[in-house]
């Protein structure tokens, strides 16, 4: 977590950022679950593609069309716009990596903590409660 020095709006934000099919949306819903059932007022925002590309990939993992990787192949989210490579799964694997690539340079940089997104679902959700947890109780201890 970052902190930007201090300010007056009560709560916290929480940024979770990883590779396209690395669990993120299936963390979060897990997370905002948990958080509501434990009494938190919690709010809810994500970035998206476009609403066309939004839309689209939506309905597609609904209905189980899309793999991670392929739901990710639309011209941008592959990185074709980069020229790396003229094949998309190709351009793909390589958007991926740089974008990794990148992540890893910031996480010393911002203070960044990493979650392993190759455990189990429920792994990866009790580290994330732990996490999360402990800055909840850094601020209601402050407050008392």
């Amino acid at each position: 977590m970052i902190s930007y020095g201090h300010h007056r709006f009560p709560g916290k934000l929480f940024v979770v950022e990883g590779t396209d099919g690395s669990g993120k949306s299936t963390q979060l819903a897990l997370l905002y679950q948990w958080l509501k059932a434990e009494g938190y007022p919690v709010f809810f925002s994500e970035w998206n593609s476009s609403p066309l590309v939004k839309n689209t990939t939506k309905r597609a993992k609904k209905r189980h069309l899309f793999t991670p990787a392929t739901f990710s192949l639309k011209y941008y989210e592959a990185g074709l716009d980069m020229g790396w490579s003229s094949e998309p799964e190709e351009s793909f694997t390589v958007f991926q990596g740089k974008i990794l690539e990148e992540y890893d340079r910031m996480v010393d940089e911002f203070g960044l903590t990493v979650i392993d997104a190759t455990r189990s679902i429920e792994q990866q959700q009790r580290e994330m409660r732990k996490i999360i947890t402990q800055h909840l109780r850094r601020r209601r201890s402050k407050a008392d």
